[in-house]
């Protein structure tokens, strides 16, 4: 995508870029991005010593990849993790082009990396587009690049900072595409469409909105003087967007009518069947409360209120009250997975505040500006709409935050006394040291040498952080530059590591080449990625790797040389298997195993 844009810009200046001109900036401003860069100079590092290690990863993002490699191809394959094959492969796809490339996976958490400038970039393009002042654009930038989420996934292997690139783009180009229609807008517009789609469903709840917009400001320019000349011109400049979005995601789409029998594939229940007024108030309330992470007991003082405010919403519309479950905001955490944009929540709704007002009393007669807050209300409303209240949708939201950001940059930079201004944008840039240097995966600092300091964090957290500290293995209180990098792969999953060093230790002395591997999909030993990394020999090549045992759909499409599989071992990580005993015989694919080497709830297994 980002080379197709420059060399659309060169052909358009006829083989010559345009001559770069840098804008006069105030020492202030420049502390202020030196700042930022610096904390983007630690995200680098961070990307690059650390390996894939969130969850995630380990059961579906980047251990897919590895099937696709050994099989040679992207087709769906017998699998117990459903993730694997039900996710759009978009973001999973350009991972597996870097290991291959590079013959390693140190550059897996680039790809979420790159997007992340990539978004900043856009933020600083549709800030200019609110206000030509270079502080509009360098606030938007800032607000942006220091919202804590972003942060954390900048270095890993999510998902969310890749989607919300793509979004990002379909804003900025449908709204070019608007005010100077060309096929190369109309073209990158679908392009982007297609590849948001096809990185994560979610992406529906953004884009419906802005096409809505595009499709209003389409009808607003729609010459109803002569309807035949009109309607050709705009058919012909607007063809490419769904012929671009279809050619991108209709092998996509035909997967999941193949599998699934239609083409959004499987929810696995993160879509909500149910819509009720009462439930999308309920859900407005958690998405938004779920961010205000503040210091203990201010959590459990907001939780109390939230879920005050819910049960009077189920006396009110007269819903049971086990409609819903009781909601607790997440501790202060520096985790990816839940983290919360608290600060930058305060920032948006006082930015929203302040923008309705201005607007109600006509000091702003911006009409881009007017639908583009619509446009994120709407996805909010959507969002609350369509999916289902879980802990993960603190991360599904990035994306909204990012959107966010230019209108935050633009209520600072022409609304507040840049005084205000400056001292917020420093608090914002100071509050984000956290999130950079304690990542909970990924720490820059040793948690150990922050031992003096734990009683206070106990207090702030409101729980004993002496005790999360002492029940971890001593290397997972290490930073990342002293951390073995195999260890790190298990800094989600801790207790598996000694089972998964010591069996895949005993499978390359017995030089089995062929392994099965045998798990249920959501329990807590379903974990494979790290299996692979283990197995890799010294020459950098890996044992062949299939899934047994397999439940679900993906078991009736494999090619004839899986059917033929047959495994030499088979690792088998599922509850109760430490109730087996040494030399007892396990029945699994109407085959005869028996138990080999046990460690806990994981097991070997050699066909009998």
């Amino acid at each position: 995508m980002s080379v197709i844009i420059m060399l659309f810009h060169i052909m358009k200046r006829n083989g010559y870029g345009k001559k770069i001109t840098i804008p006069s900036i105030s020492f202030t401003n420049t502390i202020l991005i030196l700042f930022l860069v610096i904390n983007i100079i630690l995200i680098t590092l961070i990307a690059w010593i650390s390996p894939p290690c969130n969850w995630d990863s380990m059961v579906s993002n980047v251990a897919r990849i590895m099937h696709w490699i050994q099989n040679q191809n992207l087709n769906v394959f017998p699998t117990n993790i459903e993730a694997q094959f039900y996710y759009p492969p978009f973001a999973s796809i350009a991972i597996m082009h870097l290991q291959l490339l590079s013959g390693t996976d140190y550059f897996s958490n680039f790809v979420q990396f790159f997007s992340m400038l990539g978004c900043l970039i856009l933020v600083s393009l549709i800030a200019k587009r609110f206000s030509p002042s270079i502080e509009c654009q360098i606030f938007s930038v800032i607000i942006c690049g220091t919202i804590p989420m972003l942060i954390l996934e900048a270095s890993s292997t999510q998902y969310e900072l890749v989607l919300g690139f793509f979004i990002l783009c379909f804003i900025y180009f449908i709204d070019k595409f608007t005010n100077q229609p060309s096929f190369a807008y109309s073209f990158l517009a679908g392009a982007s469409l297609g590849l948001a789609v096809y990185t994560k469903p979610v992406a529906y709840v953004y884009i419906i909105p802005f096409i809505v917009i595009f499709i209003v400001c389409m009808i607003k320019e729609f010459d109803f003087t002569n309807i035949k000349k009109s309607l050709m011109f705009w058919l012909t400049w607007t063809l490419l967007v769904p012929i671009t979005f279809l050619t991108i995601c209709l092998p996509y789409f035909y997967r999941n009518y193949e599998y699934f029998g239609n083409i959004l594939g499987d929810s696995k229940g993160v879509v909500t069947i149910e819509f009720s007024f009462p439930k999308i108030i309920t859900n407005f309330f958690w998405n938004l409360a779920e961010h205000l992470q503040f210091f203990y007991p201010i959590n459990v003082g907001i939780t109390t209120h939230i879920n005050a405010i819910v049960s009077n919403i189920d006396t009110i519309f007269s819903v049971s009250p086990n409609s819903f479950r009781e909601f607790m905001i997440p501790a202060l955490n520096f985790s990816e997975d839940n983290t919360g944009n608290a600060l930058h929540l305060i920032l948006i709704l006082l930015t929203l505040a302040i923008l309705f007002i201005f607007t109600i009393r006509k000091k702003i007669k911006n009409m881009y500006m007017g639908l583009y807050i619509f446009g994120i209300g709407f996805s909010f409303i959507l969002f609350c709409m369509f999916f289902n209240y879980n802990v993960y949708n603190i991360r599904y939201q990035l994306p909204l935050f990012m959107i966010t950001a230019p209108l935050v940059g633009y209520v600072l930079s022409n609304h507040f006394n840049k005084k205000i201004a400056y001292l917020i944008l420093i608090i914002v840039l100071i509050m984000s040291v956290p999130w950079v240097v304690l990542n909970e995966t990924k720490p820059i600092i040793s948690y150990k040498s922050l031992e003096p300091t734990y009683p206070t964090i106990s207090k702030i957290i409101g729980k004993n952080i002496s005790e999360i500290i002492d029940r971890n293995p001593p290397e997972f209180t290490q930073s990342i530059f002293e951390r073995d990098r195999n260890a790190q792969y298990f800094n989600t999953n801790r207790n598996a590591k000694e089972p998964f060093f010591v069996l895949t230790q005993y499978i390359k002395e017995q030089k089995y080449e062929n392994i099965g591997f045998d798990i249920i999909f959501n329990s807590p030993y379903n974990n494979e990625y790290q299996l692979w990394m283990l197995l890799k020999n010294d020459s950098g090549s890996f044992p062949r790797i299939e899934h047994v045992n397999v439940d679900n759909p993906s078991k009736y499409f494999q090619d004839n040389s899986l059917k033929d599989f047959k495994p030499d071992v088979i690792f088998s990580a599922k509850k109760g298997n430490d109730e087996i005993q040494i030399g007892e015989n396990v029945s699994i694919d109407n085959n005869t195993y028996k138990k080999i080497k046990g460690y806990g709830n994981y097991s070997l297994l050699i066909p009998v």
